[in-house]
């Protein structure tokens, strides 16, 4: 029953089948806007030394969906220096974003006839505040867009946006769980969906007092508090994408890491649940690696990329160009003990699926696999806040009515 279920579901939604970091364990779905789908991080294509920071959560956003002032974001970055052959994390800064819901205001309507008066809702727009850990200060109203204005100390933009992550749902379904290098095809389900999405373009130089790296590693973490005394209890995180829906993909037997591997803070894995993960990620590369019928990974080189990857964050070099997807770049590069050439991080371009699936399957050493989808839905814009607007119409509203039902019967029977 349930395996049949898992057909109809990723049908309507992908639910559980590898969309980047959507829906990636039963706590995430119960906090829509506390699940945290992507993280993109690249130098600002407009000015030299700033860095591009985007932030996506609630997945299949509905018309009604919005911030919520119980649940806070931050984004965690770190100056990055790479020494003997492995990354060295430094100096930190947080990014912390708040949310209120100003209260909701009610418009007198006068009928004539009648001469009765009724109340009609007025809603009001979510305002964001969002805090560096060194002062730094930018204020934004939902969905409204502007070049930083002069009491801000860098851009923000928070609203409705189309969700950019892509891919062919059901090839990565087959290619992840079944043995099998399933046939390509254009086929992205993620098209009219929507997300919410916070957006920051800053100064590298103002975030760091002066900062004479061009190396960072980013990580993004949702949170709350039950109450004003209670500690802070994280809902999610995210680094790279796919790290719990592919790279640590749960096969038949295994137990469910999701939501361990996402209660984690970032930079700060516990080492007990590390082995865990590394157990696992290691577990998977070798599935992946034997895909094409070949051995393509050598045994040092895997255990690296799974150190690398079980510590969850994506790395940017501001100073390098952007040219193509990046991707991973960097990883790759340190895995092979080369010097980088490009930006890594990730562009909202960038086509990971491709990008992983390839690295995993043939260590980059075979011809590039493909899921047949290549680009956003909606592609990204040339300025702030770079992440195209919403979808609108019928074939959005339709999908997100239909991943309602979905998310019911996959919670009614246990199977997301």
């Amino acid at each position: 029953m349930k395996r049949y279920l898992k057909i109809v579901l990723s049908l309507l939604l992908c639910a559980n089948l590898a969309a980047s970091d959507h829906i990636d364990g039963p706590a995430t779905t119960k906090h829509k806007v506390g699940d945290l789908t992507d993280l993109f991080a690249f130098p600002s294509p407009m000015k030299s030394g700033h860095m591009s920071l985007i932030l996506n959560m609630y997945p299949v956003l509905g018309k009604t969906g919005h911030f919520s002032k119980k649940i806070d974001y931050r984004l965690i970055i770190k100056k990055v220096n790479i020494e003997n052959g492995e990354f060295s994390l430094g100096e930190q800064r947080v990014i912390t974003c708040k949310f209120k819901l100003p209260p909701v205001r009610r418009r007198a309507h006068q009928h004539t006839h009648h001469s009765h008066t009724h109340g009609h809702i007025e809603h009001t727009k979510p305002r964001a505040t969002c805090t560096t850990s060194n002062g730094l200060i930018a204020k934004n109203i939902n969905n409204v867009i502007n070049n930083q204005d002069e009491s801000d100390d860098f851009k923000l933009f928070v609203g409705r946006r189309s969700d950019p992550f892509f891919f062919n749902a059901g090839w990565a379904a087959k290619t992840s769980t079944k043995g099998i290098i399933a046939e390509a095809k254009d086929s992205n389900v993620m098209k009219n969906i929507n997300v919410l999405s916070i957006s920051i373009e800053i100064d590298m130089n103002k975030l760091f007092d002066g900062s004479e790296t061009s190396l960072y590693a980013i990580s993004a973490e949702s949170f709350t508090q039950d109450n004003r005394v209670s500690p802070e209890r994280i809902l999610d995180r995210v680094g790279r994408p796919e790290v719990t829906n592919v790279s640590m993909v749960k096969q038949e037997g295994d137990d469910e890491l999701r939501d361990l591997f996402n209660g984690e803070r970032s930079f700060e894995i516990e080492s007990s649940n590390a082995k865990l993960y590394q157990e696992r990620l290691d577990n998977n590369i070798s599935y992946f690696d034997g895909l094409d019928g070949k051995t393509n990974w050598d045994q040092k080189e895997k255990e690296k990329l799974v150190d690398i990857l079980v510590d969850d964050f994506l790395v940017v070099d501001i100073s390098k160009k952007c040219n193509g997807d990046n991707f991973l770049d960097i990883e790759k590069s340190l895995i092979r003990n080369t010097d980088h050439t490009s930006c890594g991080g990730r562009k909202l371009t960038d086509d990971i699926m491709d990008t992983l699936f390839t690295y995993y399957i043939n260590s980059d050493k075979g011809e590039r696999i493909k899921d047949g989808v290549s680009t956003p839905g909606k592609m990204p814009l040339n300025e702030f806040p770079y992440i195209a607007g919403p979808y609108k119409g019928f074939a959005a509203w339709s999908k997100t009515q239909l991943s309602k039902v979905a998310l019911f019967l996959g919670s009614l029977f246990n199977v997301l």
